[in-house]
């Protein structure tokens, strides 16, 4: 969230009181409609959250993310993407590309 490190280090308690409930409400809810519709929390760093939700492209225990999340951590040190190609998705128009992701141990 923007600003999140200004809120934090205030010289008012009262006001890093209200933004550190504010940074753990947004965290509780992006968790909680991640859980409603059947995703993962891989990462978070920050107020980012790295998501994966189940789906019939993926196959035990895949996960498959979009270009726009593959290039939003894609400078993760410990995440890896493959190219799955591009794919329809329910809702959406058009193909997507899709990345298999993975991780460096």
């Amino acid at each position: 969230m923007a600003g999140e490190t200004r809120v934090l280090i205030a010289d008012d308690h009262e006001v890093v009181r209200r933004g550190l409930r504010l940074f753990l409400d947004h965290d509780a809810l992006v968790r909680s409609l991640v859980d409603q519709h059947g995703g993962t929390e891989v990462e978070k760093e920050g107020d980012s959250f790295m998501l994966a939700f189940a789906g019939a492209l993926a196959h035990g225990g895949e996960i498959l993310v979009s270009d726009l999340t593959r290039a939003l951590v894609r400078d993760l040190p410990r995440v890896r993407f493959a190219d799955r190609g591009e794919h329809e998705l329910k809702g959406l128009g058009g193909r997507h590309r899709l990345w298999e992701v993975g991780w460096r141990t």
